[in-house]
C-alpha cells in the first residue's frame, strides 16, 4: 500500500546499519572498561506487526541508549550511542512521513 516502498528501505537502512553500531558500541565500551561485556541471550526477535508498534519499539530502545549515554563520562562511547540515536530518529522520521 501507499508508503510500503518508503517503509521498506528506511527498514532496510536501519538494519543495515544496527551490526556496525553495536560492534562499535561493545568495541568502545570493552576497549575503555578494559572487561569483556557480559550480555544476556535476548531470545526470540519479536517483529513488530506495524509501523506504529516498530516506531514504538525505537522509542523504547531511545530511552534505553539515552540511559547509558548519561551513565558513562567517555566521549568516545557517548559518540557511538549518538550514532545510535541519530540512527533511530533518522529511520522514524522516514517511516513516519516518508511515502
Amino acid at each position: 500500500g501507499e508508503g510500503s516502498y518508503a517503509a521498506h528501505k528506511a527498514l532496510n537502512e536501519y538494519y543495515d546499519a544496527v551490526p556496525d553500531i553495536m560492534d562499535k558500541i561493545a568495541e568502545d565500551s570493552q576497549g575503555h572498561y578494559e572487561t569483556l561485556l557480559s550480555l544476556p541471550n535476548p531470545g526470540a526477535i519479536v517483529i513488530p506487526e506495524s509501523v506504529k508498534a516498530f516506531v514504538n519499539d525505537l522509542n523504547n530502545l531511545y530511552i534505553i541508549i539515552n540511559k547509558a549515554h548519561s551513565s558513562t563520562m567517555c566521549t568516545a562511547i557517548q559518540t557511538v550511542l549518538d550514532d545510535a540515536k541519530s540512527l533511530i530518529n533518522s529511520t522514524k522520521y522516514k517511516l513516519l512521513f516518508l511515502k
